[in-house]
């Protein structure tokens, strides 16, 4: 309000701060914009304030500070609601993961066995018939392929559980199992003190691997992959690169990015990071980046693994 300071039209330690924030803006001479939650008698709002220091022609020196403050607090709940809505439709994606990876290994595995029983009865029925034991011979390999596919995917689709082992134990053991039940080989990289990080990160970047996995796993047709992770002092960095045909990338008129990678550009939003996503004919890497701050923790100490 013009003609006003603050502390005629706030409570006092509010009005502290916004000052304490007017008198850096003049001191370092520059424009600044702040976002800020001030607890008022009306309640709790939002606003964005932007500040312009102004300066004397003749002495360059400021003897004036502009400021415009936007009332955000609408924007601010929007925001909270779609990442609560977006918290709820990843934990149901979970849990209906969950849920075929038990069906498929249970219901869908004990079918494929039925199948094989029966063509042992066929074969024993049909005696030497020509043509039937290579045909039975065929069919058994197919089943066999069915149920390691159903198995690795089972595995690949039901989250691992982070608090028995440890979130270092948890994502090696996951890569190694990944390795073991595909044939890729897959190579993982962890430095910084990862078991600081908060356990809903932790489940962030598992879910991420998990998924990124699946992708190399069903569409890349590589031959290795690799996995590194690193925690640093101010931001926690991944990177995950295959060998296979590459993925376009969104520049591309022809990109279609399936659920899986909108799923994981969601779970790293969710903490405030960001990921990229490039492709060639050598391969494709996916890049994340989460800032280690505030509420994602002061960040990690460095320990090469």
């Amino acid at each position: 309000m013009v003609g006003k300071e603050p502390v005629d039209c706030l409570p006092p330690d509010v009005a502290a701060a916004v000052t304490e924030r007017y008198r850096a803006c003049v001191t370092r001479g520059v424009p600044a914009v702040h976002d800020e939650i001030l607890d008022l008698p009306a309640g709790r709002r939002h606003w964005q304030t932007s500040l312009v220091p102004v300066r004397d022609p003749e002495t360059g020196r400021i003897g004036a500070l502009v400021g415009i403050a936007r009332d955000m607090t609408d924007i601010a709940n929007a925001r909270q609601d779609v990442r609560e809505i977006a918290t709820r439709l990843l934990s149901l994606q979970d849990e209906e993961r969950r849920r075929i990876a038990s069906d498929l290994h249970d219901a869908t595995g004990q079918h494929i066995i039925a199948a094989e029983l029966a063509l042992m009865l066929i074969e024993n029925a049909a005696g030497d018939r020509p043509g039937v034991r290579d045909t039975v011979t065929d069919m058994r390999v197919s089943l066999a392929e069915a149920q390691k596919e159903i198995r690795t995917l089972s595995y690949l689709l039901y989250p691992p559980q982070l608090r028995a082992k440890g979130f270092e134990a948890t994502l090696r053991d996951f890569v190694e199992g990944f390795t073991h039940r595909t044939g890729l080989q897959a190579r993982m990289r962890i430095s910084g003190e990862v078991e600081a990080l908060p356990i809903e990160i932790q489940g962030m970047v598992l879910r991420v691997v998990q998924e990124a996995l699946v992708n190399v796993h069903r569409h890349a047709e590589a031959r290795s992959v690799t996995v590194i992770l690193q925690c640093g002092a101010g931001d926690l960095g991944l990177h995950i690169a295959d060998d296979g045909r590459g993925l376009r990338t969104r520049n591309s008129e022809s990109t279609v990015l399936g659920v899986g990678i909108l799923g994981m550009e969601a779970r790293i939003r969710q903490f405030g990071g960001v990921m990229t996503i490039s492709g060639n004919r050598r391969g494709t890497t996916i890049r994340a980046n989460v800032p280690l701050g505030g509420g994602n923790m002061t960040g990690c100490a460095a320990r090469a693994v």
